[in-house]
């Protein structure tokens, strides 16, 4: 082989060599997506509360309402709950619907006992404030709602099951996020919404 030969083959060697590596580091190289997955299930838990008598005295009063009036059977016994809101709270995100109507047509019984019923899990189970120490604070239920699901710990895919059937929890547990019912009072004691998550 003559040695412009020789010096030809060596650079075709290098050039395929570095588009080899070139290739191989694009490949290796992560997604936005998949960074941004990542840190959403590494994302550190809030604080999570289960006492009920931590709450501001209002929050405290407006849950308890909610609850005895969902105990009642009769969602029409939500009628003063509602009444008591300056607005209705957030029921749908499409459109504003009358809460009472909307919930009865959502409750497969069609007399709304199965929102009650959900009503009364979602709100005895644990919760999160949010906006701490701001004219926006907020307390959420139930706290899974705000727990990023890449750390759930085994107790909690429990209270998970508490909520929905076990088929729910494996989608849940796949999409790494909450796809329920999830509802929040601000400080001041109004009910500010409940609302599914899909």
């Amino acid at each position: 082989m003559t040695l412009r030969g020789t010096v030809k083959s060596y650079a075709i060697l290098v050039i395929t060599i570095g588009s080899v590596i070139g290739a191989t580091t694009t490949l290796a190289k992560p997604s936005a997506k998949h960074k941004m997955a990542k840190a959403q299930s590494t994302k550190s838990q809030p604080e999570i509360h289960h006492d009920a008598n931590d709450l501001p005295i209002r929050v405290r009063e407006m849950r308890q309402w909610i609850i005895e009036a969902a105990r009642s059977g009769d969602i029409e016994e939500l009628g003063p709950v509602l009444e008591s809101n300056e607005l209705p709270p957030l029921v749908s995100f499409d459109g504003t619907p009358e809460p009472i109507g909307y919930w009865k047509t959502k409750s497969r019984d069609g007399h709304g006992r199965e929102i009650l019923a959900i009503m009364i899990e979602i709100f005895e189970m644990g919760y999160v404030k949010l906006r701490d120490g701001t004219s926006e604070e907020i307390y959420v239920w139930p706290y899974l709602a705000e727990v990023p699901f890449g750390t759930l710990t085994s107790g909690q895919i429990v209270d998970l099951h508490r909520l929905v059937p076990a088929d729910r929890v494996k989608d849940m547990l796949k999409a790494k996020r909450y796809q329920h019912y999830r509802a929040a009072i601000s400080k001041d004691g109004t009910w500010q919404y409940f609302t599914v998550d899909d």
